[in-house]
């Protein structure tokens, strides 16, 4: 791993959005770049979003991406583990089936064990007024102070150029 350089925990809805909002024959250098942040270990995506990609990639053009990359999707540990049930009690609601699940808990774990340089990337924006009621990523990121940025942000961290 590249000392001293950001590495990003990405959420599914972060890969989707990527691979929609960014299409190859647009931007035919962004699949390169995003190759070598997996390469150099600083882009990983936890198991959970291997699954919620294989459930909404309709050509599943992504989802072969994806599992081509070796070592982009990362196992739980005893640690992640941990860490999402803390999470899920403090941020889900099963009651009211709102509140944070599915791989989001997992995304963010992975930031947090990982450590300061780590940030979560995912295409949700922090909601205002009562997202305490439903929280979702940047929300809880925000709450256990864990860095949230959206996948445009990921680029210019990375100072990309494309075009």
């Amino acid at each position: 791993m590249v000392e001293n350089r950001p590495c990003y925990s990405i959420d599914t809805s972060a890969l989707i959005g990527w691979w929609e909002d960014y299409p190859q024959d647009v931007f035919p250098g962004l699949l390169p770049l995003t190759e070598n942040l997996i390469i150099e270990g600083r882009l990983r995506a936890v198991r959970y979003v291997r699954d919620e990609i294989k459930d909404s990639d309709d050509e599943l053009t992504l989802a072969k991406w994806c599992k081509a990359q070796n070592g982009f999707y990362l196992d739980d540990s005893d640690a992640i583990q941990i860490k999402v049930r803390g999470i899920m009690n403090e941020f889900q609601y099963p009651r009211k089936t709102r509140g944070i699940s599915n791989a989001d808990p997992f995304v963010i774990a992975q930031a947090v064990i990982n450590g300061d340089k780590w940030r979560v990337v995912s295409s949700e924006r922090l909601a205002i007024g009562n997202a305490h009621k439903n929280p979702n990523i940047p929300f809880v990121c925000k709450k256990i102070g864990v860095r949230h940025i959206r996948f445009l942000d990921l680029l210019r961290k990375e100072n990309w150029k494309l075009g």
